[in-house]
C-alpha cells in the first residue's frame, strides 16, 4: 500500500472479519484450560540465553520446543496412548440395573480410572520387557486422566500432581522437571530417594556430590486428618522417580532403540515412539507448564544442569562428555541473524499458516453436522459439563428438536458470508434480546451446549403467543410448518402481517375438507417470501416438497420438506428441514465447492516445507497437517472412516495397535464402534471366539471403558458390537449383563454392525469367519425380505467368492450352502443365485482349475425363478466370454444317445443364459 493512502472503510471491515473468521476455524489452535498458546510458545522460541558472549536459543528441532507437546495434546497422542493402549488394563464395571424385559434398559457404569494397571501379561522377561513395564507404570501415574482437559491432575492422596503442588515441592519443580527431561535423554542425573517410608526425601545433588540442589520430603501433609497418621507417603511419586532412574541407567540402550524419537514420517507412522520416555516427559512438560516464566525457568535450568554435568565429568571420560554435548546441541543452538530469521520460527510459522490455508468461503455458519444445534450434539457437548442435574436433564427430556431447528434456521438467515459473522440488517426482524443472545452465545462454526440451549428456550417462551401455536410442553414447540413459521415470526418480531397470514393459512387448513392443490402452491410462495425477507445472503432459493396435511394434538398442520439452497462465491450448500409428525430435523444435505478446491494444495505446500528437515518436531508438524488433509479427503468421499486405511493383518499385536493409536484421536462414538468391530474381526479365531489375554481383546475392553462418558443408547450400541464375539461373556468379565439381555441385543442388533463385520472378514480373507458372520446375519434377518442383496449381491459378491475359493476347491462354499439350506426364507433362491455367481467367477478367474468349474456348474439347480433379475448383481470381467466358451463346450459334449440327459443339459444352458447380456451370446438349439 502506498504511503499516505487510506484504506476504504469496507476494506478495513472485511480484513477485520476475515481475521476473526480465521480465529474460529475448526482447526485453529487456541489455549484451553491454561495450556500455553502458540503466541506464548513463539515467545519462548525467541528468548535468548546469554553465555560467554554467545546468544543461545532452544533448538526448534529439540525436546524443549513446547510446540511438540502442543501438537501431542491437540492431536490426542498422549490421550490415545494412556486410555486405549493394550499394555494398560482399564478398570471398569458395567452392571445391568433393570429387568431383562424393560423397555428402556438401565445400566450402572463404574469407571475406576484410578485403578488402571499395567497388564499382567504381554511383557517379555528381557531388558525390553522390563523397560515397557516400567514405562507404562510411569505413564499411568503421570497421566491419571481423571479429566480429559487436565490429564495430569488427580485428587488422589498419593497422586504425582498433588505432590508437585505441595508447598515444599513447588519451588523446586523447575529443577525436578529439568532433571527428568535430562534423564530421558540418557544423562545420569544424581537424583535419588533416601530414607524410610515415613521420612523419605527426594534428593538431587551436583554431579560432584558435594552440593545438594534440593531435598524435598516425599510424604506430604494429608488434607484429611486421620488418627493414625496425617501424612501421605506418595507411592506413585516414588514409582515415577524410581522409574526414571531405572530407565536412565539402562546399559543396553540398543534394546529399546526402536522406541526412540522418529526422524522421518515413515518411522513416525509405526507409532513405536509412543513407548518413548522422551515422548512422555515432553508431553508432561507441556501439560504442567502454565506460564512463559515457568518455561523460561525450566529452559535455563536444563542449560545449567548440562553444563554442570560436562564441567564436572573427568576429561578422560570422553565418550560421556561427547554424549552430554550432543544432548546440549539437541536442546539448544547458537544463533546468528540468518539462522534466526530462516529456521528458528519455521515450525511455529507453519502451524500459524494452517488456518489461512484452510480458509474457504462458507455460505453457511456450519462446516459440519456436529456444529448444528440439535439434541444429539448438545448432549455430546455437555457430557463433562459441571452443571446441575436438573439443567442437564433438559437435554435428555423428550426428543423434540423443533426449537433447535428454529435456532439453526435463524443462524442461517442471519449469517453474512462476506464477513463471516451474524448480522441483523433487517431492522423489522431485530430485537435487542435476540441480538444480545447471539452476541453472547453464538459464533459461526462453533457448537453449543446445554446452557445456551436453555437460554434459547427461555427466549422462545418469552417471545411466543402461547395461545396460538406453542404447544403443551415447556421447551417444546409443536411440530409442523405453521408452528415453526409462527414461532420464527414471534421470536424475530416480524410484525402482524406475517403472523396474520400464517394464522389464516392454519385456519383454512383446519377446515373439514382436504385443501386444493393451489393451496399448497400459495404456501410454497409464502414460505419463499418469508425467508427471503429475513436472510442476509440474498443468494437463497427456497422450495417446499411433498407437503401434506396431518393432524397432531387436535390441530391440522402441514408436513413435508423445506429446502434452502444458499450460494456464495464458489460455494453452494443445501439445507433440508424435514417436518414430520414426530419431530423436526435440520440437516446439511449438500455442500460443494463449485470451482477448484485449493486447500489441499496449500496444506501440502506447508507439509513439504515442514519435511525439509528430519527430526521429531518436523514429523509432528507434518502429521498435524496430514490429518487435516485426510479429513478434507474424507468429506469428499462422504466421510469414510480412517478404518479404511488400517493395516490388514490377522496378527494384531502391540505394534500394530500402535499404528492405530496415531491415526486420529479416538473420541466420537461411531469411530469407536468401527474400531471395536474391526478389532473383533482381526483377532477372532475361525469359530468366532477370541482369547481373553490378547492385545486386541484388551484394546476392545479399553474402548468399552471409555463409554462411561456417553449416554445409555451409545453404551447399548457398543455392547451390541461385543455380541459379535462368540465367547463374549467369558472374555468380558467387567460386563455383568444377563445372558438373556445379550441374546435380545443380538436379535435386535443393528444390521449395519453385522454388515461391517462381514466386509472386514472379507478384507481379512478369512473364509471360516466370513461364513460365521454371514450365518449370524442371515439368522438375525431371516424374516426380513431382501437382506442378502443388500449385503452381498450388490456390495461384494465377487469379494466373497475370492475368499471362499482361496484354496481353489468347494470346501468353504459347501459349508456356506449348507448354512443357507438350513434357512427358512428364500433358501432355494439364494442357493441358486450363489451357484450361478460362483460359476461365472470361476470361469473367469479359475481357468487353471477345470475340475472346480465343472463341480460348480454341476451344482447349479435352476428353480422356478427368473434368473434374469440377478444379471445386475453379477459383474462380469469379460462380458461373459469365458462363460460363453464353457457353455459352448458343454453344448457340444451333450450326449446324443441319451435324449433325456441331452434335454436336461440344453434346458440348463438355456436357463443360465438370461443372466448374461443376450446380445453378446445367442445359443441356438
Amino acid at each position: 500500500m502506498q504511503a499516505g493512502k487510506m484504506k476504504r472503510p469496507t476494506e478495513k471491515i472485511v480484513e477485520k472479519y476475515i481475521w476473526r473468521f480465521m480465529l474460529i476455524l475448526a482447526y485453529i489452535y487456541t489455549p484451553v484450560n491454561g495450556i500455553l498458546s502458540l503466541d506464548q510458545i513463539e515467545i519462548l522460541q525467541k528468548n535468548k540465553i546469554e553465555y560467554e558472549g554467545r546468544h543461545i536459543i532452544i533448538n526448534p528441532s529439540g525436546p524443549l520446543n513446547l510446540l511438540r507437546g502442543y501438537i501431542i495434546h491437540k492431536e490426542g497422542l498422549i490421550y490415545n496412548k494412556r486410555l486405549f493402549t493394550p499394555e494398560i488394563s482399564a478398570k471398569y464395571q458395567i452392571v445391568q440395573a433393570s429387568d431383562v424385559n424393560a423397555a428402556f434398559p438401565v445400566y450402572s457404569f463404574n469407571r475406576g480410572i484410578e485403578n488402571d494397571a499395567v497388564a499382567s501379561d504381554g511383557f517379555s522377561s528381557d531388558i525390553k520387557g522390563g523397560y515397557l513395564r516400567t514405562y507404562h507404570k510411569i505413564l499411568i501415574n503421570m497421566f491419571p486422566f481423571h479429566n480429559e482437559s487436565v490429564p495430569i491432575e488427580s485428587n488422589e492422596k498419593d497422586s504425582f500432581s498433588r505432590w508437585t503442588k505441595s508447598k515444599k515441592t513447588k519451588k523446586h519443580m523447575h529443577r525436578l522437571l529439568a532433571a527428568l527431561l535430562l534423564m530421558s535423554e540418557g544423562i545420569r542425573i544424581p537424583i535419588q530417594i533416601v530414607g524410610e517410608e515415613g521420612d523419605a526425601h527426594v534428593v538431587l545433588k551436583q554431579k560432584s556430590g558435594k552440593q545438594v540442589v534440593f531435598c524435598i520430603p516425599l510424604p506430604i501433609k494429608s488434607e484429611v486428618q486421620e488418627p493414625s497418621d496425617s501424612r501421605d507417603f506418595q507411592k506413585k511419586t516414588r514409582e515415577i522417580i524410581k522409574g526414571f532412574i531405572e530407565i536412565s541407567s539402562l546399559r543396553a540402550k540398543d534394546a529399546i532403540s526402536e522406541y526412540d524419537e522418529p526422524n522421518t514420517l515413515e518411522q513416525f507412522r509405526t507409532g513405536l515412539f509412543l513407548n518413548s520416555i522422551k515422548f512422555l516427559i515432553q508431553a508432561y512438560l507441556f501439560e504442567f507448564i502454565d506460564t512463559v516464566e515457568e518455561a523460561l525457568l525450566v529452559n535455563q535450568t536444563v542449560y545449567d544442569m548440562i553444563l554442570n554435568q560436562i564441567n564436572e565429568t573427568k576429561p578422560t571420560e570422553k565418550r560421556i562428555i561427547s554424549h552430554y554435548k550432543r544432548v546440549l546441541d539437541r536442546c539448544f543452538t547458537t544463533i546468528d541473524e540468518y539462522f534466526y530469521e530462516n529456521n528458528a520460527l519455521t515450525y511455529i510459522n507453519i502451524i500459524k499458516e494452517i488456518p489461512k490455508a484452510m480458509i474457504i468461503k462458507q455460505a453457511l455458519p456450519f462446516s459440519n453436522q456436529q456444529q448444528i444445534p440439535n439434541i444429539k450434539n448438545i448432549a455430546r457437548n455437555s457430557i463433562n459439563a459441571t452443571l446441575p442435574q436438573d439443567t442437564l436433564q433438559v437435554v435428555y427430556s423428550g426428543n423434540r428438536n423443533c426449537i433447535l431447528t428454529i435456532l439453526s434456521v435463524v443462524c442461517c438467515l442471519f449469517y453474512n458470508p462476506s464477513v463471516h459473522m451474524y448480522e441483523f440488517k433487517n431492522k423489522k426482524c431485530k430485537t435487542d434480546h435476540i441480538e444480545a443472545f447471539f452476541n453472547k452465545n453464538m459464533k459461526p462454526f462453533q457448537s453449543i451446549g446445554v446452557t445456551v440451549y436453555s437460554e434459547w428456550c427461555e427466549h422462545i417462551e418469552n417471545s411466543i403467543d402461547r395461545s396460538k401455536f406453542f404447544l403443551y410442553k415447556r421447551h417444546a414447540v409443536g411440530v409442523g410448518l405453521f408452528n415453526m413459521l409462527y414461532t420464527l415470526a414471534c421470536c424475530l418480531n416480524m410484525g402482524g402481517r406475517s403472523k396474520e397470514k400464517i394464522t389464516n393459512f392454519a385456519n383454512a387448513l383446519n377446515k373439514s375438507h382436504e385443501p386444493m392443490i393451489w393451496f399448497y402452491g400459495d404456501i410454497n410462495e409464502f414460505v419463499k417470501s418469508f425467508f427471503q425477507k429475513i436472510t442476509c445472503n440474498k443468494n437463497l432459493s427456497v422450495s417446499c416438497k411433498k407437503l401434506v396435511r396431518r393432524k397432531v394434538v387436535n390441530k391440522f398442520d402441514v408436513f413435508g420438506e423445506i429446502v434452502l439452497e444458499y450460494k456464495y462465491d464458489d460455494r453452494q450448500e443445501t439445507i433440508s428441514i424435514n417436518l414430520t409428525t414426530e419431530d423436526t430435523y435440520f440437516n446439511i444435505t449438500d455442500s460443494r465447492i463449485i470451482s477448484h478446491d485449493s486447500r489441499e494444495e496449500r496444506l501440502q505446500s506447508l507439509m513439504n516445507t515442514s519435511q525439509e528437515r528430519d527430526n521429531f518436531t518436523s514429523c509432528l508438524v507434518s502429521y498435524c497437517i496430514y490429518n487435516i488433509i485426510k479429513s478434507i479427503d474424507q468429506r469428499k468421499k462422504d466421510g469414510l472412516h480412517d478404518i479404511c486405511h488400517m493395516p490388514n493383518t490377522s496378527d494384531l499385536d502391540y505394534e500394530e495397535i500402535s499404528k492405530i493409536l496415531i491415526m486420529r484421536k479416538i473420541t466420537d462414538i461411531e469411530y469407536k464402534k468401527d474400531l471395536v468391530i474391526w478389532t473383533i474381526v482381526q483377532t477372532s479365531k475361525s469359530d468366532g471366539n477370541i482369547s481373553a489375554e490378547t492385545p486386541g481383546m484388551r484394546f476392545i475392553s479399553n474402548i468399552v471403558a471409555s463409554y462411561y462418558a456417553h449416554d445409555v443408547s451409545s453404551l447399548k450400541s457398543i455392547l451390541s458390537c461385543i455380541t459379535l464375539i462368540k465367547n463374549h461373556i467369558s472374555v468380558t468379565p467387567e460386563i455383568n449383563i444377563r445372558e438373556e439381555t445379550y441374546k435380545k441385543m443380538k436379535e435386535q442388533a443393528n444390521p449395519t454392525i453385522m454388515k461391517i463385520s462381514i466386509l472386514y472378514a472379507i478384507e481379512r480373507k478369512a473364509p471360516e469367519l466370513l461364513i460365521y458372520y454371514i450365518t449370524n446375519y442371515l439368522k438375525a434377518n431371516e424374516k426380513t425380505p431382501d437382506v442378502w442383496p443388500d449385503v452381498v449381491l450388490v456390495i461384494s459378491n465377487k469379494e466373497v467368492f475370492d475368499v471362499l475359493f482361496k484354496l481353489n476347491n468347494v470346501l468353504y462354499s459347501t459349508d456356506m450352502l449348507n448354512t443357507i439350506d438350513s434357512m427358512d426364507y428364500k433358501s432355494a433362491e439364494l442357493r441358486m443365485y450363489l451357484s450361478i455367481a460362483w460359476f461365472v467367477y470361476a470361469c473367469e478367474t479359475k481357468k487353471e482349475f477345470p475340475t472346480l468349474i465343472e463341480t460348480l456348474y454341476s451344482s447349479i439347480s435352476i428353480k422356478n425363478v427368473e434368473t434374469k433379475k440377478y444379471a445386475c448383481c453379477i459383474i462380469s470381467q469379460d462380458n461373459f466370454k469365458s462363460v460363453h466358451a464353457f457353455l459352448d463346450i458343454q453344448k457340444k459334449s451333450l450326449s446324443k444317445d441319451n435324449q433325456e440327459e441331452r434335454e436336461k443339459g440344453k434346458k440348463k444352458i438355456k436357463d443360465i443364459i438370461p443372466i448374461m447380456h443376450t446380445h453378446l451370446y445367442d445359443m441356438a438349439f
